[in-house]
């Protein structure tokens, strides 16, 4: 395991001088102990050898990584159950080219390139598992660091690309300074408190049709103006497709409630699907009060809410 870490460090080094994938990149995101049985686990079950399947080893590493994750790493590792409900509800038969920002949507960019599809995206800073997934599983997926709310990179002609669709998990809370008035590219209409609704309006102007953003509940009532406008225009456009509100404990590092929204350029939505998935049995697994809520036939909970938006 050491040999092949080593490997995959002097690549990515070689590659991007900045980056250092070592085991102490690992070991900074879970206690020393966890860290160690990881170690243990994955050199147990045989995946390090000169015929190691770095794709198996790869999605291997990420399933340890979350069962054993503290709080501090749960950003950049949504559940791989949740990650799959995104692509899902993103994607469609038609959809080439899909984009993404923030580190959170690293896994679902990962599953999104494994079915063939090419994924763009940017970064305020260089993400290692993204990095790690192009070598490993051969994904090609390209990212961009930069800061896509104050200078996205994906432009050409001074217009911004449009992808087939987009994937927003941005980071809940955030304030952030951004004069929105003077954007080139007349992204905002509105004047937020936080960011999640910056981030939204950004992925929609690099999308051609579809985005699938994961989002506090938070941001569905509160009162503050920007954000109430924000819900007013994409329900007054025809934006909104579907709202999906997920149990607390489905992501790794807090158990405040969140939901799915699915909007869409191509469409007018009326009416719109809302869909409570905090007390069906079918679609959720959940151990005990206050601990990880698992999600479970993704396929079918995609399926169900994209034909009922058609």
């Amino acid at each position: 395991l050491q040999r092949l870490l080593g490997k995959i460090s002097s690549k990515l080094e070689d590659q991007n001088p900045n980056i250092f994938m070592t085991e102490s990149w690992i070991a900074s995101r879970m206690h020393p102990q966890t860290f160690r049985n990881t170690l243990h686990l994955i050199a147990d079950l045989a995946l390090v050898d000169e015929s190691t399947n770095f794709e198996t080893f790869f999605f291997a590493l990420i399933k340890v990584l979350q069962a054993n994750s503290n709080r501090e790493m749960g950003e950049s590792l949504i559940p791989l159950e949740l990650a799959d409900l995104l692509v899902r509800l993103s994607v469609g038969t038609e959809t080439n080219s899909l984009y993404c920002t923030h580190s959170a949507a690293g896994i679902p960019a990962i599953l999104a390139a494994k079915n063939n599809i090419a994924v763009h995206g940017e970064q305020r800073r260089a993400d290692v598992l993204l990095l790690t997934a192009n070598i490993l599983c051969n994904s090609k997926i390209q990212i961009r660091v930069s800061d896509p709310l104050h200078s996205p990179s994906w432009v050409i002609g001074g217009e911004l690309i449009e992808f087939d669709a987009a994937i927003s998990c941005p980071p809940f809370g955030v304030r952030y300074d951004l004069n929105v008035e003077t954007d080139q590219f007349v992204r905002f209409p509105e004047k937020p408190l936080t960011s999640e609704v910056l981030e939204i309006r950004h992925c929609l102007a690099q999308s051609k049709s579809r985005v699938a953003a994961l989002v506090p509940m938070a941001l569905l009532t509160r009162t503050a103006g920007g954000e109430r406008d924000f819900r007013r225009s994409i329900i007054d456009s025809g934006l909104l497709q579907a709202v999906i509100s997920l149990p607390s404990g489905v992501l790794l590092n807090t158990n405040i409630p969140t939901a799915i929204i699915i909007l869409d350029k191509t469409k007018n939505a009326e009416p719109i699907l809302f869909v409570d998935l905090t007390g069906l049995d079918r679609f959720i697994v959940s151990r005990k009060r206050g601990s990880r809520a698992w999600l479970k036939t993704a396929d079918q909970l995609a399926d169900q809410a994209l034909r009922s938006t058609e």
